[in-house]
């Protein structure tokens, strides 16, 4: 169980495999604050209802985008899309209206809701409250695990018996976009993969890709999380009931902190080096090659674990991006200096944010079009205070275009409002300008937006096209609208301001269905 506190000092549970989204709603609109089972238990308990509505956003798609609400499927995509996509329609199939303003309701053939859903690349996933997995989209690389590689446009049943589904969403949005695999629970107990596999991640012993589902033995029954991360240069890290933490897949410059730099095709303990088992791990980003068509295969991991009196941010890797301070590769994970106190932390392409339980903000990395905040565009190779204090959360907004960091990936949330800064072009940080913000910039949201999550999708080297979730279930969009992939309003001027869909724009969900 998850526990939280309100300002009464009253707990609310969840349960851990509670939907991100549907998580931030609750702690957005309740006041919540993260608590552990023994202050829990000291305390006054409530139950928290969360309303079903809007329970998941693409974060990184490729010119589709795939909404779950009230337990059903809505898609919608840009001018560019093609016959195999999210839409669950071939795109030359009478396709007429675009962005978010046009979302409509995806057909799949059961009576069971939606339990969870991602999407990515060109291809989608639905996991049914029935325990039916259907996919859809492209497949090239056996991604949907139906036994083959053909691409298929309709919802088709892939797996019964899935209780989770685990996804990355640090997949680059151009490229490479369908190189990556998937991992599934079964009722049995079992994690099973399927996907791309050249450098061992599926955890089958082998290099070769896998079409169709395949049951990882060697893990056990006891896994309770499949961190799956990155496209091609990608791995996966499975955390277990004993803590104890397991890993397969690329790793160059020792990413995967075994203390070596040779590709792991069957899932390793490495919890030794990572801290031991008396740790708990709280979460796992890094850096596994989102970049261009040309792709990168520089990699780093950052894993942050926690004792009962502190946190440990581990890192191993390639790079500026882990915070380490290193001018080499080192494949033996260490402690990131200054990260005993850590509330959160976004670590995507070649930047790493880190939010202290004091409000404060710090950060390393690239630090192109000065995306750090600091006013400047110089590499910052060691954790650095960003000079920006009483942030209350990071919003992740999941991968950008490609490696050099084109377009927003972070989000702050402060008491007066919204936070950004970086490239500024098509309107991308929602600030109501095109300009670069080279210090922390307020978005131009409402004041009485409270967010619960952002998403979007992206056409090319293009900055995205974002949409977002308040606490009182409206919808905000606004970037790069060249391809018509914001709204679909008779021109493709970008939105440079956060717009409420619904506000001055016909939001289409369904047939005669419009909020």
């Amino acid at each position: 169980m998850k526990y939280y506190k309100n300002s009464k000092n009253e707990v609310f549970s969840f349960e851990d495999d509670i939907r991100e989204i549907v998580l931030n709603r609750a702690i957005t609109k309740y006041g919540l604050s993260s608590i552990d089972k023994s202050e829990a238990n000291e305390l006054t308990a409530l139950e928290a209802i969360s309303k079903r509505r809007v329970t998941y956003l693409t974060k990184s798609a490729f010119n589709n985008f795939l909404m779950v609400k009230d337990g059903e499927v809505f898609v919608t995509s840009n001018t560019q899309v093609g016959d195999f996509s999210a839409l669950g329609t071939p795109a030359s199939n009478g396709r007429f209206a675009f962005g978010f303003n046009n979302l409509r309701k995806l057909y799949i053939p059961s009576n069971s809701k939606v339990k969870d859903a991602f999407c990515a690349g060109r291809s989608a996933y639905v996991l049914l409250e029935n325990g039916e997995l259907y996919v859809w989209g492209y497949n090239d690389a056996g991604i949907l695990g139906l036994g083959h590689n053909s691409h298929v446009y309709k919802p088709t049943l892939s797996a019964t018996g899935v209780t989770e589904i685990f996804y990355s969403n640090s997949i680059c949005n151009t490229g490479y976009v369908d190189c990556y695999r998937m991992f599934i629970k079964k009722t049995d107990g079992y994690i099973y993969s399927t996907g791309y596999n050249a450098y061992g991640a599926c955890g089958n012993g082998t290099t070769t890709n896998i079409n169709k589902w395949y049951k990882i033995e060697n893990l056990g029954t006891n896994v309770v999380k499949i961190y799956n991360n990155g496209d091609i240069y990608g791995n996966a890290i499975a955390i277990k009931e004993d803590n104890s933490i397991w890993v397969a897949g690329y790793n160059g410059y020792g990413c995967l902190g075994t203390g070596a730099t040779t590709n792991v095709t069957t899932f390793t303990d490495v919890t030794d080096n990572w801290g031991g088992k008396n740790l708990e791990t709280i979460d796992i980003q890094g850096y596994w090659g989102c970049s261009t068509d040309g792709h990168s295969s520089n990699t780093n991991t950052l894993i942050l674990r926690k004792d009962s009196v502190n946190t440990y941010l581990y890192a191993c890797g390639n790079a500026y991006n882990h915070g380490l301070g290193l001018t080499n590769a080192t494949t033996t994970p260490m402690i990131v200096p200054n990260t005993l106190d850590v509330k959160d932390f976004i670590s995507i392409a070649l930047d790493t944010w880190v939010l202290k339980n004091d409000g404060s903000l710090w950060g390393c990395g690239n630090n192109a079009y000065s995306c750090l905040g600091l006013n400047n565009t110089s590499v910052q190779a060691g954790l650095k205070n960003l000079n920006i204090n009483g942030v209350k959360r990071l919003i992740r907004t999941g991968a950008t275009p490609n490696y050099s960091c084109y377009s927003n990936r972070i989000i702050l949330e402060k008491d007066d409002g919204y936070y950004v800064a970086g490239v500024g072009v098509y309107g991308c940080l929602g600030t109501g300008y095109t300009s670069q913000a080279n210090t922390w910039t307020k978005m131009d949201f409402e004041p009485d937006v409270k967010l619960v999550d952002v998403g979007g999708y992206s056409h090319g080297n293009y900055p995205k096209s974002y949409i977002a979730l308040d606490d009182k279930d409206r919808l905000w969009v606004w970037g790069y609208n060249g391809y018509k992939g914001v709204i679909d309003s008779g021109n493709t001027g970008d939105i440079l301001t956060p717009t409420l869909l619904g506000g001055g724009t016909r939001m289409v969900l369904d047939k005669g269905e419009i909020i």
